[in-house]
């Protein structure tokens, strides 16, 4: 088992420092010179990447918050089977007859937001990040370490289609991904 240090944290300046970096990452584009986008656009992405950050914070207390029966690791390192370094939302290993552990990866996606041409993109985008988790893990489950492995997606809530939401959940079923909605749970903050 890996160790982790719950004390570990940046301060709010550093943090913010991050995210305006992250942000003009994010909101660059290849055919558009970064002169030409406004602060507005860079504000608005800001903004998203620091309700998405709280949402993980809020998600990661919620769930580790009274887990009984399993030890819960937020912000977990994991090595990457095509090499490299990747960081899990949430790991859980399930303690009792079988060691079982599930990955949760922790998205704020608001899938109402999303132009419907580009859900599927999206929600592929999500399923790959997750695969390269599992991978490792069931290279671990291989070797001995686990029975039985779990990945689970987890979204604030559910989009007010029903036909992306029968989409979304489809997808994911077919790589035997759990889909889980935050507003759904019963062991919210």
């Amino acid at each position: 088992m890996h160790s982790f240090d719950p004390d570990r944290s940046h301060s709010h300046a550093a943090d913010r420092a991050g995210q305006a970096v992250v942000a003009r990452a994010l909101v660059s584009r290849d055919d558009e010179p970064q002169a030409n986008r406004s602060t507005a656009e860079d504000l608005v992405a800001v903004e998203r990447l620091t309700a998405g950050q709280a949402f993980h914070r809020t998600v990661q207390s919620a769930f580790l918050t009274g887990l009984a029966g399993a030890s819960g690791f937020k912000e977990r390192q994991w090595r990457l089977i095509r090499g490299g370094r990747g960081r899990v939302d949430l790991a859980v290993e399930v303690d009792g007859d079988e060691q079982m552990l599930v990955i949760i990866e922790i998205k704020g996606t608001d899938w109402d937001a999303i132009p419907a041409d580009r859900v599927m993109r999206n929600l592929r985008r999500h399923l790959r990040q997750l695969q390269a988790y599992l991978d490792t893990a069931i290279e671990d489950m291989e070797a001995g370490r686990w029975e039985g492995i779990v990945g689970a997606l987890l979204y604030p809530g559910r989009p007010a289609s029903a036909e992306t939401l029968a989409m979304i959940e489809a997808v994911a079923g077919e790589q035997a991904v759990q889909v889980t909605w935050y507003d759904d749970v019963d062991w919210r903050l």
